[in-house]
């Protein structure tokens, strides 16, 4: 017999194709195992950036809905040489989702729905922003509304005047926000109910 006939014939031979079979074999189930935690992985992704864009979709819909009954009914009704005397209870509690889950709006894959997202809470927030100057200068009228009226001081009836002012040359503004937050609320509230 020739060296390459024992040699096939050897325990080592046998053990290295035994040993190559075997690696072959758990190279496959590893690379199986990989693609089955990937697909597992992108399951649970995509699960979690549905469920935060019905979770948006609901809070999206709380927050227009109170602010319409609440002040934007009324200040929609409003001219802009008409101020908005009324204050508005404003917090920034009323985006808790979106603010606590702002890291999965790059995992949404449409470009477009992130982009209205983002669009929809900074009108949302600017708005709510405007809302509290708005209040501060109610505050400041009123405060000085009450003194002219006890003091007939002309400094205090000034003060007040400007403050007027200040609520009259805020109102264009005001409404061009909240026209731009209720007309993008909306558009994101139809594009959301589309996508469940």
């Amino acid at each position: 017999m020739c060296w390459i006939g024992s040699f096939l014939q050897s325990s080592f031979f046998a053990a290295t194709i035994g040993g190559l079979i075997s690696g072959g074999l758990t190279y496959f189930g590893v690379q199986a195992t990989i693609k089955h935690e990937q697909k597992k992985v992108a399951d649970a992704d995509a699960q979690t950036v549905r469920a935060f864009r019905k979770a948006i979709l609901t809070e999206l819909q709380s927050i227009l809905s109170h602010y319409l009954e609440s002040v934007g009914d009324e200040l929609g009704k409003h001219t802009k040489e008409q101020p908005l005397m009324a204050y508005y209870q404003a917090s920034e509690d009323y985006f808790t989702i979106y603010n606590s889950n702002a890291h999965l709006i790059g995992k949404i894959e449409d470009d477009s729905l992130r982009s209205e997202i983002v669009r929809t809470y900074s009108r949302a927030k600017g708005l709510l922003d405007s809302l509290r100057l708005n209040n501060s200068f109610v505050s400041g009228y009123e405060e000085f509304h009450e003194k002219a009226r006890n003091s007939r001081k002309p400094e205090d009836e000034q003060r007040r005047d400007r403050y007027l002012f200040q609520l009259k040359q805020y109102m264009p503004k005001l409404l061009t926000q909240h026209a731009e937050f209720v007309q993008h609320a909306n558009a994101l509230i139809h594009i959301l109910n589309q996508a469940k």
